[in-house]
């Protein structure tokens, strides 16, 4: 069985660049959130990731000034299991309502990242940026260092 670990690394951007990914989150949570209003529309829920695609992507793409792609069709992923979680609470009997996403934050895969051993280039609202890892001292006892630095 492969165990994974998720180590929090934080990254090295100036004020320009931090100004960016705000904008990056704000965005990527706006879009999120226009996906899930449009979801609700209509006699039933929609949570088709190809439906909402169809319907929503373009006017997205339009409203955000041409949002990377990527991150587009991340922020319908979000909304799309945001509403299977739902209906699936409904069909369960439980309460539940239409999901909003205020916590910030932007999902990020092999489209929109690319992980290097000392930085990361990141997809935002204008372009990429190359943000440098902060990393802790290797030889540093703690649990942060032992994973991060692990060869397993």
């Amino acid at each position: 069985m492969e165990v994974r670990r998720t180590v929090p690394v934080a990254l090295d951007v100036d004020s320009d660049d931090a100004a960016l990914l705000e904008d990056t989150v704000d965005t990527f949570l706006w879009c999120a959130q226009y996906v899930v209003d449009h979801a609700f529309q209509g006699e039933y829920v929609t949570t088709s990731k190809t439906t909402l695609d169809d319907e929503t992507y373009d006017d997205v793409r339009e409203a955000t000034d041409s949002f990377n792609g990527g991150l587009v069709q991340a922020a319908r992923n979000k909304a799309a299991e945001a509403c299977k979680s739902v209906v699936e609470r409904w069909k369960q009997g439980k309460k539940a309502s239409k999901p909003t996403f205020t916590s910030p934050h932007v999902v990020y895969d092999h489209r929109t990242a690319t992980f290097h051993d000392d930085y990361v280039s990141l997809a935002t609202t204008d372009g990429r940026i190359e943000a440098d890892y902060v990393l802790p001292d290797e030889d540093s006892d703690t649990p942060h260092s032992e994973y991060l630095f692990s060869d397993k």
